[in-house]
């Protein structure tokens, strides 16, 4: 046999092509499907840490805010003031905040409470 007849009979063994076999083979969409769900996972995680300090703020304000006295809330106000200071989240504090413990009231904590959640919102002056 001649290489030409050895080539004219394979040629009948070969699959005509269709639109299945056309495309690439092996092609999937899963990895690209499991990259993206990788990324929307690690994208959750970041942001959900990095308002992790605002989750927790919240809750100091809102203890602060149950406490019996003006006094012992002005305390607790004050530390966390402190805390997102050290943090650079605080920006400047309110005139009350220099208040003498003595002088301090229920109006003055309370522009401290609001001083704090408009800090812990992202608003400017709070």
């Amino acid at each position: 046999m001649t290489p030409e007849e050895i080539l004219k009979d394979l040629r009948g063994i070969h699959l005509p092509l269709t639109a299945e076999t056309a495309t690439a083979p092996g092609f999937s969409a899963a990895p690209f499907l499991i990259l993206a769900l990788v990324a929307l996972i690690a994208a959750a995680a970041i942001w959900r840490r990095r308002n992790h300090w605002r989750r927790s703020a919240a809750a100091r304000l809102q203890n602060a805010g149950m406490a019996g006295s003006p006094s012992v809330a002005w305390a607790q106000m004050l530390v966390l003031l402190g805390d997102l200071a050290r943090i650079g989240r605080a920006g400047a504090p309110p005139s009350c905040a220099h208040l003498p413990p003595e002088r301090v009231g229920p109006e003055e904590c309370e522009r401290l409470r609001r001083h704090l959640s408009g800090v812990i919102k992202g608003r400017a002056n709070g």
